[in-house]
């Protein structure tokens, strides 16, 4: 009895011994294979162009694996681009709807909805002006073509369109308006066009204030407004899902170009001005010939990059897009081509 109990407890001991090690060489297979997915993941995430998304999951690996130099030269490619920002423009306190560079680029104003304005330094980082005065929803933000004025549109119930002096930042002077959703200032500087939320399309003297041209062709808010290089043609985007081109100085509409799926959510104009950007709230961008309003090309975005913005880039063989899916894509005009991906933000 004493030998045969003295056997069992030395198998029992034996056989516990090898499930320890069984179950160590399983977590350690386990904590491998762990280790893989997440270095095959973030190669992947950071392949698609995705470098925020991909440093999420190489830190995580790096930690797991310090003495990889692999994962650690991963991680630094992924960590780049933080490197890359140029500015950062801290100062408001709620979201900014709205925001335009002035045309030399030396400038940059936002519109927030804590119901100030700021004018930036972007080299800088710094708010040159903060622009208040304002009681209501800020909704657009455009530059004169010599970026000396800034215009400011908000809401509420008593809609107006602000200029600010851009070197001092000191109010101009405010024109109230039935209502204001978009705003541009006309090629020769001298006017202002206000798109409304209900479809009507206006221009302001700015000397004066009077209403020169006025005008409701849409039958839902005015999304998107566009000059044509050379300043003759005036071309308006609604949610109604239509466009609309003008001999803008006579106040004659030439042609209204229909069929499409949702609201117009841009509009722009190549640099030579034969060719127009037309982009959809559901992630579409079509190309027209600006001269017969043919179509010539649609871009399909992929699902959930809608309310895009369009243009075409400094290369005019490009167009760059953006969407609330927070990507920035280039494109080849020609062919529809994905040329890149952008990430633009640590989510």
């Amino acid at each position: 009895l004493v030998a045969l109990t003295l056997v069992s407890v030395a198998l029992i001991a034996t056989m516990g011994v090898v499930s320890v090690r069984r179950v160590v060489r399983e977590r350690d297979r386990a904590d491998q294979k762990a280790l893989a997915l997440l270095e095959t993941q973030g190669r992947t995430e950071l392949e698609a162009g995705l470098p925020f998304r991909a440093a999420v999951l190489l830190s995580e690996a790096y930690r797991q694996d310090p003495a990889s130099m692999v994962l650690r030269s991963l991680v630094t490619e992924a960590l780049r681009p933080l490197g890359a920002r140029r500015f950062a423009l801290v100062g408001h306190t709620r979201d900014v709807p709205a925001g335009t560079f002035s045309p030399d680029g030396t400038r940059f104003v936002t519109a927030s909805s804590d119901r100030t304005a700021r004018i930036w330094d972007p080299e800088k980082s710094s708010a040159l002006h903060v622009l208040e005065g304002f009681d209501a929803q800020l909704e657009w933000t455009a530059f004169s073509a010599r970026g000396d004025t800034v215009a400011v549109a908000s809401g509420g119930t008593h809609p107006k369109v602000s200029l600010f002096d851009v070197a001092t930042g000191k109010l101009q002077r405010a024109y109230p308006v039935p209502d204001v959703y978009r705003v541009a200032f006309t090629p020769d500087g001298a006017g202002l066009v206000v798109g409304a939320h209900h479809g009507e399309l206006s221009i302001v003297d700015r000397a004066t204030g009077a209403t020169r041209f006025e005008v409701r062709e849409h039958k839902s808010r005015v999304s998107a407004i566009a000059f044509s290089p050379d300043g003759t043609t005036l071309v308006v985007g609604s949610w109604d899902k239509g466009l609309t081109f003008w001999d803008w100085q006579k106040g004659a509409r030439l042609a209204r170009v229909e069929g499409f799926e949702s609201p117009i959510s841009s509009l722009a104009f190549s640099p030579d001005g034969r060719e127009l950007l037309v982009a959809e709230e559901d992630a579409a961008v079509h190309t027209y010939d600006a001269a017969t309003r043919a179509r010539l090309r649609t871009l399909r975005l992929p699902e959930g990059a809608v309310s895009p913005d369009a243009v075409f880039g400094a290369d005019p063989r490009t167009i760059v897009t953006s969407a609330h899916d927070g990507r920035v894509r280039v494109w080849h005009a020609a062919s529809g081509a994905p040329l890149r991906l952008i990430d633009v933000q640590p989510s």
